[in-house]
């Protein structure tokens, strides 16, 4: 039993680890793409926080899904999914989007151009 639970969390922590380091390099050489930053730091921190966010939900999908699978159905562990990530989600633009008003990440969207 003990042995289990150490298994999930140390598969939990490799995948949140592995996660953040490949969604960091991901965020913070494509976000200029679509977004305008006012200086370095908050490229920065906008990658930074994305990153957390996408591997934290990553890694608690990975731990949580598996097992309500396994004893209620793909439909409820689906269905679960769905609410983690559309709650956590809701956070993440809130908080983002306080960072802004606050004035510590200096960021806008680029303007479209349409040919």
């Amino acid at each position: 039993m003990l042995e289990s639970i150490v298994d999930i969390l140390l598969s939990t922590a490799i995948v949140f680890a592995l996660a953040f380091g490949v969604l960091f390099l991901i965020y913070y050489f494509t976000s200029p793409i679509y977004t305008e930053y006012g200086d370095k730091r908050s490229r920065l921190y906008y990658s930074l926080l994305n990153s957390l966010y996408f591997s934290l939900v990553l890694a608690i999908l990975f731990a949580v899904l598996p097992g309500l699978s396994n004893s209620y159905g793909v439909l409820v562990s689906l269905a679960v999914g769905l609410v983690i990530i559309l709650i956590t989600t809701a956070i993440q633009v809130y908080a983002v989007a306080a960072l802004v008003r606050g004035g510590f990440l200096k960021m806008r969207q680029k303007t479209r151009k349409y040919k």
